[in-house]
């Protein structure tokens, strides 16, 4: 049997150990980064869940793993990338919830973090990457198709890509806009 689904996370909040082994289902309880560490090079996969622990630099990182280990059919799936207001875009959950209950009243968990910086990142140091994002009712979410960006010598290509200690100028650039909510 092929591998069907495969999650990793630094401390899932579930029983994973029932689950892990059955039915084409493995469960990686590690960062993301030891993962794909220790995973072979050469691995690739179909569809890739990006969740970056709510922050800008560990989704980043995600995504330049993920695209190291994708096909021309890989779709990358980013979440929170849209902040549903001001106090989504925290980097903490607590200051999040307490910020936008102390200045509106209303007790309301939603949490983005800062990952929503990466679109514009990838947007300008990539023109090879497809992106498109969905927004509904729910939490929206970004897709990215590296089907162009995958030919001889992409892997290099995408290296290329800043990484997020160096990007200090894109950072500030793009700080500015966690300051205005999203309508």
């Amino acid at each position: 049997m092929s591998l069907l689904v495969l999650g990793v996370d630094p401390e899932f909040r579930f029983d994973w150990s029932s689950h892990h082994g059955k039915d084409g289902i493995e469960f990686h309880q590690c960062s993301i980064d030891t993962f794909f560490d220790s995973i072979d090079p050469a691995a690739t996969y179909d569809l890739i869940f990006v969740d970056g622990l709510h922050t800008f630099e560990q989704t980043y990182r995600d995504i330049l793993h993920a695209l190291r280990h994708s096909h021309p059919c890989t779709v990358i799936a980013i979440d929170d990338t849209i902040p549903c207001d001001v106090f989504s875009t925290s980097r903490s959950l607590d200051d999040c919830v307490g910020m936008r209950y102390s200045l509106t009243r209303v007790a309301d968990s939603r949490w983005h973090g800062d990952t929503y910086k990466v679109v514009p990142l990838l947007t300008a140091f990539n023109n090879d990457l497809r992106l498109i994002t969905l927004i509904d009712a729910g939490n929206p979410w970004t897709l990215i198709r590296p089907s162009l960006a995958q030919r001889p010598g992409a892997v290099r290509d995408q290296e290329r890509l800043p990484a997020p200690s160096i990007h200090r100028s894109a950072q500030s650039a793009l700080a500015g806009a966690s300051s205005t909510p999203l309508r």
